[in-house]
């Protein structure tokens, strides 16, 4: 088995990417785990670029989907994941649901990551 350790980018967003990227290796880190929640295409395809240009693996993770509706949360959540699982990561991390919904409608969220995981051939964790 092969240990692999991924620096997340939360805390320290507000330096700039590549400035990051150099820390991540000169730390020694395998990879980096991240959002994309700004949904602008260019910025993920970007930073997912220059991470593999570092040589740098990438975890998405999704932890956006806020909306407390639980007839229109699935509808967001999947255009998230979708988004997501565009930077071609590793697998993504997924806070999936809310406690808060039934458990059916959070059940009905978990079978919309399913869909996208196969569609996109992207392994998505919750």
């Amino acid at each position: 088995m092969k240990i692999e350790y991924f620096c997340p980018l939360w805390g320290s967003s507000e330096i700039p990417f590549n400035d990051f990227i150099s820390k991540v290796i000169e730390a020694g880190y395998d990879g980096v785990e991240m959002s994309f929640p700004s949904g602008i295409v260019s910025d993920r395809d970007k930073q997912a670029a220059a991470l593999r240009t570092a040589g740098l693996k990438l975890i998405a993770q999704h932890w956006e989907t806020e909306n407390p509706d639980p007839k229109t949360h699935p509808v967001e959540y999947e255009v998230r994941l979708r988004h997501a699982a565009g930077a071609t990561p590793e697998f993504i991390s997924s806070q999936t649901g809310r406690d808060f919904f039934p458990f059916e409608d959070n059940l009905k969220i978990l079978a919309v990551a399913d869909k996208v995981g196969e569609e996109t051939g992207v392994k998505i964790v919750h």
